[in-house]
Parts: structure tokens; sequence; C-alpha cells
């Protein structure tokens, strides 16, 4: 915690030292937070090319013959 103090009148501020090394790190691209905008909208995007098409089951599973045997 950073405190200043003027006679009676005191200032006090806090400084958020991830937060600093966030934005600083932000600027080539890299969030180490995971608290950006981008970063969301990749992890939406990446969802949603993972998830099977709407109206339609998941792919039937293959099981060969020697998979179903006990």
């Amino acid at each position: 915690m950073h405190v200043l103090h003027v006679g009676y009148v005191g200032i006090m501020g806090n400084l958020h030292y991830l937060e600093i090394l966030d934005f600083v790190l932000g600027w080539p691209g890299w969030d180490i937070s995971g608290d950006d905008k981008a970063t969301w909208l990749a992890e939406q995007k990446a969802a949603e090319e993972s998830a099977p098409p709407p109206g339609r089951a998941n792919p039937p599973i293959d099981v060969g013959p020697l998979d179903a045997q006990p």
C-alpha cells in the first residue's frame, strides 16, 4: 500500500503490480490474466467450432469387433 501524507490530509493509493505486468505484456499480445476481450472471443470461437452443429446428434462411436468383447 502506498500512502502520501501532507499534514492532516492523506492520499492513499493502491498499485496492482500484476495488472501493470499484464498491461505491458499485452502490447505484444500476451494476456497473462485472461481478462481481455480478444481472449474471450477466441475461447468462444474455439468452443463453437468444437461443438456439433445445432439439430444434429453427436456422431456414432465406432466400436470395432475387439472393443465390444469383455
